[in-house]
Order: C-alpha cells, then sequence, then structure tokens
C-alpha cells in the first residue's frame, strides 16, 4: 500500500511544498501559518497530532492516487482472493479474539488518538484494572466498542440471525450499545445538521430524511458479494451519518462483519493508515468512484492477517 509514514513531516512538508508551488499557497491549504511551515520543515518534533493529521491528509491527496494505479488494484484483489483465512472461524477462538481487539482499537485510534493499546488492554482485560488517567467517557468507549464489536463478529461467524439481514432496528440497537453512558441520545437518529470537518463538498443526508434513506440502505446492500460492494456500502453509510456521533465506529463495525460475510477477516484500520483511509472514504463519497477505497480495505485485511501471524 502506498505507505506516508515512512517519510518524516519534515519532508513530507518539502514534498507538498513543490506540489503547491509556494510555502503561501501549502499554507492556506493546510490552514497553517507560514511561520509554522517554516520551523517544521527544519524540525518537525513540536508538530502536534491534528496538524501532522492536515499534513498526512494533504499527502495523500497529492500523492496517494497516483501511486495506485488498476494494475496495482488488481494485484492488491487477486493476491486478498488467494489468500486462506479459513483459520478465522468459531473453534479459534483465541484468533477470532485477537483480531476483534486489533479492530476496535484501530477504531477507537481513529477517534481518541490519546488512548493507548496498553490502556485500552487494560480496560477490556478480565482484571478490570483502573486506569487513573483515563475518564469515565474513555473507559464506557473503550468497553463499548470492545463488547460490541466481540459481539457482532462472533454472532455472524455463528451466522445467526443477530447481525444479518442488516436492518435500521439492529443498527440502532447497536449504537445504543456503543454510546451508553457516553451519549443521552445513544440509539436515536440525529435531528441536527451534522458536518464532517474538512469535508465541506460532502453533503450529509438530511436529518428529516435519515430514517428513510437508512431503510433504503439496509435493502440496498443486503447481498453483498464483493470488496467493492463493502466500500459503496460503507461510503454510503458514512454519509447518511444517522447519528450525532459514533457514526464512523459503527461503520467500521459493519464493515467488519461484511468482510466476515463474504469469507474475509476485518481489515486493519488505525492511526497508521487514518489519512489515507480518510482520502478515499471522501473520494468515494464525492465522486461516487470506489476503486481505490476498495483497494484500501483490501490491502487494509491484508494487513490484518500479516499482524496476526506477524509476517
Amino acid at each position: 500500500m502506498f505507505d506516508y509514514t515512512q517519510l518524516t513531516y519534515s519532508e513530507k512538508i518539502n514534498d507538498l511544498l513543490l506540489h503547491h508551488g509556494s510555502q503561501a499557497k501549502l499554507s492556506d491549504y493546510l490552514e497553517i501559518s507560514r511561520q509554522s511551515i517554516l520551523k517544521w520543515k527544519e524540525n518537525d518534533s513540536s508538530i502536534k497530532e491534528e496538524n501532522k493529521l492536515k499534513i498526512d491528509v494533504a499527502f495523500c491527496k497529492a500523492f496517494g492516487f497516483k501511486s495506485i494505479d488498476a494494475n496495482e488494484v488488481i494485484r492488491v484483489l487477486t493476491q486478498l482472493n488467494k489468500t486462506d483465512f479459513s483459520y478465522f472461524n468459531i473453534k479459534e477462538e483465541d484468533i477470532v479474539h485477537l483480531i476483534s481487539k486489533y479492530s476496535s482499537f484501530g477504531s477507537l485510534e481513529i477517534e481518541e488518538a490519546d488512548i493507548s493499546e496498553k490502556k485500552f488492554d487494560k480496560v477490556i482485560s478480565p482484571n478490570n484494572e483502573l486506569i487513573n488517567d483515563l475518564n469515565k467517557r474513555e473507559i464506557f468507549s473503550i468497553n463499548n466498542l470492545s463488547s460490541l464489536s466481540n459481539k457482532i463478529i462472533m454472532d455472524t461467524l455463528n451466522n445467526t440471525e443477530d447481525v444479518f439481514p442488516i436492518t435500521t432496528e439492529k443498527i440502532r440497537i447497536w449504537h445504543f450499545i456503543l454510546m451508553s453512558g457516553i451519549r443521552a441520545d445513544a440509539g436515536k437518529y440525529s435531528t441536527k445538521i451534522r458536518i464532517i470537518p474538512g469535508s465541506e463538498n460532502l453533503h450529509l443526508t438530511d436529518p428529516r430524511d435519515i430514517p428513510e434513506e437508512l431503510e433504503y440502505w439496509c435493502s440496498k446492500y443486503k447481498d453483498i458479494e464483493t470488496i467493492e460492494d463493502i466500500a459503496k456500502a460503507h461510503a454510503h453509510f458514512e454519509a447518511i451519518h444517522p447519528f450525532g456521533d459514533g457514526n464512523g465506529r459503527l461503520g467500521r463495525i459493519i464493515m467488519a462483519a461484511q468482510c466476515i460475510k463474504i469469507g474475509y477477516i476485518p481489515p486493519l484500520i488505525n492511526k497508521k493508515n487514518k489519512a489515507l483511509y480518510l482520502v478515499f472514504l471522501k473520494h468515494a463519497q464525492v465522486n461516487s468512484e470506489y476503486g481505490h477505497l476498495s483497494y484500501f480495505l483490501g490491502n487494509s485485511i491484508l494487513d490484518m492477517h500479516k499482524k496476526v501471524f506477524k509476517i
């Protein structure tokens, strides 16, 4: 996969300066002062996480699409279909729980950048270790996401009717589980206009249309067969954005279940590939072009496979 993490932020800034043509243009694009860009160009040790993400997203937009041609997409999807995922079954409980943990921590890491994997592991451990530097909301976020992810993955592997077919009622129940103790409106559709920062060209579903649009989504994607189907379903779900918060986490859990349903394992989406995920997701939503997001999902499934077996 296009790996932007191998470069330093100073190197990325230099490449972006060449791409945008001037320091002033890059400053306007990133909404970061020229003084900061000058400083980071020489020494990137003081860049805050939010600005690192801005730089990573800009870098992926500038160079991510060019690095992935049709042959690369075909190569990844061919490798995906050749990989044996039969080890991911209900009898291999340790592997299932490990993949579920990687999946849920990665999803949380995208939203809660300050929570380390060590803290995550302590919260979900059977010992119920007390973490003094996590607040109540963060503990609920970890426990709720981990529990829901485990349940949906196990139910999908058991082929129960608790997951498929997906219905609006199930989606609302899952959201209630995910956001209980965090939001008073857990399980309830949003009644307000939602805006995703940095996605000005993306029009989310009008709150008045959410119930009908989500019913349509459930009907349209009830027969998922390919990675591209999953990419389309995920892009559409996130554009509906039915709830006030938790849409990304819930959407990625649903996507994990859909991957299992067609014979794969959940994709590994985390802080490391967050920028590329956001760029390809928005591209799919705005342009109705799903090749890059499909490529990303295929590669992320293979990344999960490699992580589990330390390949």
